[in-house]
């Protein structure tokens, strides 16, 4: 599922007031990249409400997650979930999610049955 009709700067206004890392120096790099992943499909975009972008990796079956941003009122760890949830049904194929905190650096990784609590049949 490929979003039409995304606003670039909407995008960009939006994680440049909600992200906390981003900052206006920036906005050229973050419209660039929102305009490929939009291209791509590598972009949920919740007006108002949440921005996610992520990497497919060349073995189609695990996903890199490069942001995830919240509107404050909206930020719970149901939330989160819900999102990753969207980002599978666009890449089902994915068994993998991993993304790298930024103030640490460090990288986390969960299969994706594991991120929904799904079951085995």
């Amino acid at each position: 599922m490929i979003q039409k009709n995304v606003n670039v700067t909407e995008i960009v206004n939006f994680a440049l007031e909600h992200s906390g890392y981003y900052n206006s120096v920036e906005r050229e790099y973050l419209e660039r990249y929102a305009a490929i992943h939009i291209q791509y499909g590598t972009l949920l975009y919740i007006p108002g409400v949440a921005l996610a972008r992520w990497n497919v990796l060349p073995s189609g079956d695990t996903l890199h997650i490069i942001d995830v941003i919240i509107a404050p009122e909206y930020r719970c760890r149901s939330m989160l979930r819900w999102i990753g949830l969207q980002i599978w049904k666009m890449w089902p194929a994915a068994q993998y999610f991993y993304y790298d905190k930024n103030k640490t650096g460090k990288s986390y990784g969960y299969e994706v049955k594991n991120w929904f609590k799904l079951k085995e049949k």
